[in-house]
């Protein structure tokens, strides 16, 4: 019996020494690994296929985790971008972060947006630069060994986004936790069950959002009105990632601008624009809620309008009739100016006084707008208080769509607007006959 239990624990070692990650780690067991060679602290495995000469796997996901398993529990400490470089050959790392559990050293990705654009930790068909050193700035274990001999390998992500459940993404309602009698200033939190893209949640909600926020009446009876079109809440969500078990998913948080009415009815909706990393849908839902009846406190505003000297005429289009006539009367034409007063840098300056305007894709900053609020153009429309173009500037629009100005305030333009369109297919232009 005591020879078969010595090969029994044998077997064990040399099973627990061949595994790639996964499963229980190693050091939860506080088994440690023998290392080849007669090294006190090494590299057993990695996601990479991982060897003396480098890695077996040379092509990888933009959003693929980076496992690398070790001999023996890690010291956490010795873990920064110096013990473990992924770089490309330029130097710049992919977003993300490295973390300890155990014997493993992982380095997760994370997503980042800028300018509307959604990266997912590795840049699309980028090379990267996998290096660990050996030496005293090298990974090491709880009793101070570390690594002896260097480690390096070079992938590239070319293998897209993927999708690490194979399922499309749910939501579910995190707060408020009653559906009856909520509060009248709720903090309405989404918790997904998965990283989603947040490109389209990077701007205030509204009507067209993936995620509508609309408030309702209710009806004598104590239901939701669901039969009137109710008003969307507007307000740029928060914005957050945590773990469930073992997986890291999206969290929304949205918090109304004002405190709502009482009685009233709030319906979430969560529709299939939303995808996961990988594109794919998600599964719509409908979240309905009823908050406590409020005391209604009158509020008294006072304007005479009895002259013109508080109005903004360079960006407002109102009329003043005069004492005797109608008085103010708000502008017929120019809409509501949020998107503030023209500035001609908000697009690609590209040289020679011309600047170009995305009407696909096109940021005002909250430090430009009328409301404060920051806005992503995508569909051409823009609503300005007022419109200078000066002298010597050129505007020039390009995008999928036409671009569509509303001013409600002053306009002029001194300098060059440029609008060109394309040769319509099959169609040759031609001189005079």
């Amino acid at each position: 019996m005591r020879n078969a239990l010595s090969i029994l624990l044998f077997s064990s070692a040399l099973m627990l020494a061949g595994c790639s990650g996964g499963g229980t780690d190693s050091a939860s067991l506080s088994l440690r690994i023998p290392c080849r060679d007669g090294e006190s602290f090494c590299i057993i495995s990695c996601d990479l296929g991982c060897s003396q000469t480098g890695c077996a796997i040379t092509e990888i996901a933009e959003n693929q985790r980076l496992r690398f398993k070790f001999s023996d529990a890690v010291d956490a400490s010795s873990v920064n971008g110096a013990s473990v470089s992924i770089r490309t050959a330029t130097g710049v790392a992919p977003t993300g972060r490295l973390e300890v559990v155990g014997s493993q050293v992982i380095f997760i990705p994370e997503v980042a947006t800028a300018n509307g654009v959604s990266t997912f930790g590795f840049l699309r068909n980028e090379s990267y630069i996998i290096s660990l050193v050996a030496g005293a700035q090298a990974v090491r274990d709880l009793s101070g060994d570390h690594l002896t001999h260097d480690f390096t390998c070079t992938v590239v992500a070319s293998q897209g986004v993927i999708d690490e459940d194979g399922a499309p993404p749910t939501v579910e309602l995190i707060t408020p936790t009653v559906l009856v009698n909520a509060p009248v200033n709720p903090t309405i939190v989404l918790r997904f069950s998965e990283l989603i893209d947040t490109t389209p949640l990077q701007v205030s909600l509204s009507e067209a959002s993936p995620i509508r926020v609309v408030l309702r009446g209710q009806l004598p009876n104590g239901e939701c009105d669901s039969d009137s079109d109710g008003i969307a809440l507007e307000g740029v969500p928060a914005l957050s990632t945590e773990m469930v078990g073992p997986r890291e998913v999206t969290v929304v948080t949205f918090q109304p601008s004002a405190q709502l009415p009482g009685s009233s009815c709030i319906t979430v909706r969560v529709t299939a624009d939303l995808r996961d990393l990988s594109g794919t849908p998600g599964i719509p839902a409908k979240f309905v809620f009823l908050t406590e009846a409020g005391v209604s406190t009158p509020i008294t505003i006072i304007e005479s309008f009895t002259g013109p000297s508080k109005q903004e005429v360079l960006i407002s289009g109102g009329v003043w009739g005069g004492p005797q006539g109608p008085g103010a009367r708000p502008g017929l034409v120019g809409g509501d100016g949020r998107h503030g007063s023209f500035d001609p840098n908000l697009g690609n300056a590209v040289g020679g006084g011309v600047f170009v305007w995305n009407t696909d894709n096109l940021l005002i900053p909250q430090t430009s707008s009328l409301t404060g609020e920051q806005y992503l153009v995508t569909d051409g429309a823009f609503f300005f208080t007022d419109m200078v173009v000066p002298e010597g500037k050129t505007i020039r629009f390009v995008g999928s769509v036409p671009p569509v100005i509303r001013v409600r305030g002053q306009v002029d333009i001194r300098g060059t607007i440029e609008v060109n369109g394309f040769d319509a297919a099959g169609i040759v232009a031609t001189g005079a006959p």
